[in-house]
């Protein structure tokens, strides 16, 4: 979450040509104050404990036995026809089936069909704001803009294949839980916010993008504070299949962006 120095707020975006071909003034030259953060990793639930896993040089990978019913992979894979070797290699959250709906006042039958990452963005949101120590009631009607990087909508995959809803609120609850644009609009609505709500896809840079577009909006004054994030929860196995099998994924289940030894 991020901040301008002398009030609350602000976020980027590119400068382009304007209509007669000439460029638009640059924005002010003023620092942006990260005031408060949050996190939720696997191995980590919190930024004291990630802080505390780079240290250690912990590795939150884990291996698994696809087809096995054995933890999460067995899970994720069912059978045991799975060819790569990547998929028997992830880093899970802990508890991603749990969320407290009745404290983001969202009732039982709207949360059966929320996307996790949505609740992962109120979660962490809201822990961010505490961590800045800034009082989420204070916030209602404030021009804080929400921008949110992310890519996944397995989700709604999985309800669409598992859930048919008869009533008109279920059919909306289908959709607005397991839409993109939904992660930053939730926690604009639940909030109360007046600026603006982004949901930014722009694959492996999208959190990079959204942090540029908060900075952005808040230097031009779009928005007086903003909340920057980035989501991501891979929940269909399939798909994870497609990915390892296409060669994104390593086959040793390790990260090694930019680095010669990288294999995914």
């Amino acid at each position: 979450m991020t901040e301008r120095a002398q009030d609350l707020a602000s976020t980027a975006e590119s400068v382009v040509p304007a209509a007669n071909g000439s460029q638009p003034p640059p924005p002010p030259v003023e620092p942006i104050a990260i005031v408060g953060m949050a996190c939720r990793f696997p191995g980590a639930s919190s930024v004291a404990e990630f802080w505390r896993l780079l240290e250690a040089g912990e590795n939150a990978v884990s291996e698994g036995d696809p087809g096995s019913g054995v933890g999460r992979m067995g899970e994720l894979f069912p059978d045991d026809r799975v060819r790569s070797e990547a998929c028997r290699f992830g880093a899970f959250v802990e508890d991603l089936d749990q969320f407290d709906a009745e404290f983001f006042r969202i009732s039982p039958v709207e949360a059966q069909l929320l996307d996790p990452q949505q609740r992962m963005m109120l979660e962490t949101t809201w822990l961010a704001l505490e961590d800045a120590g800034i009082n989420p009631d204070r916030l209602k009607g404030s021009r804080t803009g929400v921008y949110t990087g992310i890519s996944n909508d397995e989700y709604r995959m999985l309800v669409v294949d598992s859930v048919r809803p008869t009533e008109a609120a279920g059919c909306l609850y289908a959709l607005s839980g397991t839409n993109l644009n939904g992660t930053s609009g939730r926690v604009s609505f639940v909030l109360g916010l007046m600026g603006p709500a982004k949901a930014v896809d722009a694959a492996c840079a999208s959190s990079l993008v959204s942090v540029h577009d908060a900075v952005s909006d808040l230097q031009y004054g779009k928005a007086d504070l903003a909340i920057a994030a980035g989501v991501q929860a891979i929940l269909n196995g399939r798909i994870y299949e497609l990915r390892a099998d296409s060669m994104m994924l390593s086959p040793d289940g390790q990260c090694k962006t930019f680095d010669a030894s990288a294999n995914g």
